[in-house]
């Protein structure tokens, strides 16, 4: 099972991912196990591997050091590694409303930190 650490490093692939690549607000990666096990402990389903699936991480950084993240399966073989576009559109497909309505509250509170 895994641990603190564990989720924290499966964070730090897209805090990593964002400060090569400035210019970038979406990306999509595979899923860490410890989402999987984290998926777990909140929602009590956890997300098994399959062989002919694979559970994507869709991820929106909002501002540096804040980023929304939703999850979706699709097909064994699918290349998460995308153009920004692509990733915008899919992020925005898959993500449930309750985590865009979160969006929406970290983009306010970002343009007030901005002083406007």
């Amino acid at each position: 099972m895994s641990n603190r650490r564990d989720l924290e490093q499966a964070m730090d692939l897209d805090r990593d991912f964002f400060a090569r690549h400035p210019q970038r607000r979406y990306r999509l990666r595979l899923m860490q196990e410890a989402e999987r096990e984290q998926q777990a402990r909140v929602s009590g389903k956890y997300i098994a591997p399959r062989p002919d699936i694979i559970d994507v991480i869709a991820v929106e950084q909002v501002r540096p050091g804040v980023r929304v993240r939703s999850h979706f399966s699709t097909r064994a073989g699918f290349d998460p590694d995308l153009p920004e576009e692509a990733c915008r559109r899919i992020f925005f497909a898959v993500t449930p409303r309750r985590l865009l309505k979160q969006r929406e509250f970290l983009l306010k509170a970002k343009d007030g930190a901005d002083g406007g």
